[in-house]
């Protein structure tokens, strides 16, 4: 593995983290820019090369498409959430698109969303092919374990196959999670028959990877040190299970789960002896105080549902100055020093709005009335200027600039005669040594 950092440097010192975003997110880049009548660019040239899109999946979680599909605003959702983001969680929570068996539609806020997402280029992630928390009544509450077994296996399958143009998906979201379940649940029964959350994932990957051989997908799971969780990862890698990447939840909506820089640093290079891509999957910093324990969690929750399920007031705790400040600072940290790690592929924040935000509790970017947080500007910032490349160079005696850029989709442009040209390309870290640039 390569030195992250010099053994006196604190790999959580921000200074740092950005010293290690210039050296594993960009590329150096040489582009031989060739003029619409087969000419070489001339040498003196001035040409603007303009970073247009991430390599880096920055992403956002658009479950909240069900509360603004209807409304005018939904338009003002989508935008801010296209202007920072280029990489959508798309929720496919069995129980709420199947009630009775062979009765699957996809409601109308997920084909919304997808359509959107997929409309704006972005790579999409489907959310999750299973869940024991959404399970459809008539799955959780059957006697026999072997339906059970077809009704899951017939839906993952399902999955891969009616939703290719879906690129991601997280498998079966928090798999060791299950042990807290009654033991008579239908997927706890299941998943036990089977021989726990390793034996599970086997089953789950080797019916997906038969309908889809390249695809993508990921483990998922809320608790980054529960030692069940990286046993499944242990499990899966120890027999050749295929998956793709390790998900990490960081949801911060109590005080012993706020995490420092320093425990986010630890806790990734933990996970990077898996040698494995890793993505934080779900990321929630509040604009409020943190509460103190999962009780009191519980209890917000509880509180909100009901009220929400009732139609009353909600009684959702409010953001505040201060607490929008610190959200902000938090968001600077957690994505600078999960960005300056090789290992980590993205980075996705769940609660886009604070209107209906899960827990009741502030999470999102935007207010209620979708207005950007500063925490929404210290994103936008770091993700559309600190790093993201703009550059303007002048050609060379042989046709070419050369620069050092952020990795990812850029347009490169010049004047010829009054006339603008423009030609496109991608930066990666194995991007040929020269980079050959038709201009239109």
């Amino acid at each position: 593995m390569a030195m992250l950092c010099n053994a006196n440097e604190p790999a959580w010192d921000l200074e740092r983290a950005e010293k290690r975003i210039r050296q594993h997110r960009m590329s150096d880049a040489v582009v031989e820019i060739t003029l619409p009548d087969g000419m070489q660019a001339p040498a003196g040239v001035t040409a603007t090369i303009e970073q247009t899109g991430h390599e880096f999946h920055f992403g956002g979680f658009l479950g909240a498409a069900r509360v603004y599909q209807d409304r005018p605003e939904f338009e003002t959702y989508l935008k801010r959430f296209s202007q920072v983001f280029n990489y959508a969680t798309l929720p496919f929570y069995w129980s709420q698109h199947e009630r009775q068996p062979g009765t699957w539609m996809l409601n109308e806020h997920t084909e919304k969303a997808m359509r959107f997402a997929r409309e704006r280029g972005m790579t999409t992630k489907g959310h999750p092919m299973m869940w024991h928390n959404t399970l459809p009544a008539f799955v959780e509450q059957e006697p026999s374990v072997e339906k059970i077994d077809r009704y899951v296996m017939d839906h993952v399958r399902m999955l891969a196959s009616n939703y290719t143009q879906v690129d991601q998906w997280d498998l079966y979201n928090e798999t060791p999670g299950i042990r807290l379940k009654p033991a008579e649940n239908g997927a706890r029964r299941w998943v036990e028959s089977l021989g726990g959350p390793g034996p599970c994932t086997q089953k789950i990957v080797s019916a997906v990877r038969q309908v889809q051989p390249n695809g993508y997908f990921l483990l998922n799971h809320f608790r980054h040190d529960d030692p069940q969780y990286h046993d499944q990862i242990r499990y899966c890698l120890d027999h050749g299970v295929d998956f793709s990447a390790i998900g990490i939840q960081t949801h911060m909506h109590k005080k012993p789960d706020v995490i420092t820089p320093q425990q986010l640093w630890n806790m990734l290079q933990r996970f990077a002896q898996y040698k494995k891509p890793i993505h934080l999957t779900e990321v929630s910093i509040v604009s409020c105080e943190p509460l103190s324990d999962w009780r009191q969690v519980q209890q917000q929750e509880a509180v909100v549902e009901r009220a929400r399920r009732n139609r009353e007031p909600d009684p959702a705790i409010p953001s505040t100055a201060d607490g929008e400040r610190q959200q902000a600072e938090s968001l600077r940290e957690f994505y600078t020093i999960a960005f300056s790690h090789p290992n980590v592929e993205a980075i996705v924040w769940w609660s886009i709005s604070d209107e209906k935000a899960w827990r009741g509790m502030p999470s999102g970017l935007l207010d209620e009335q979708l207005n950007p947080k500063p925490a929404y500007e210290t994103l936008n910032q770091l993700i559309n200027h600190q790093w993201r490349t703009s550059e303007r160079c002048d050609v060379d005696e042989r046709g070419r600039v050369s620069f050092r850029g952020f990795r990812g989709d850029y347009r490169i442009t010049l004047a010829k005669d009054g006339v603008k040209l423009n030609g496109t390309f991608r930066l990666t870290a194995e991007s040929p040594s020269v980079t050959s640039v038709s201009l239109q």
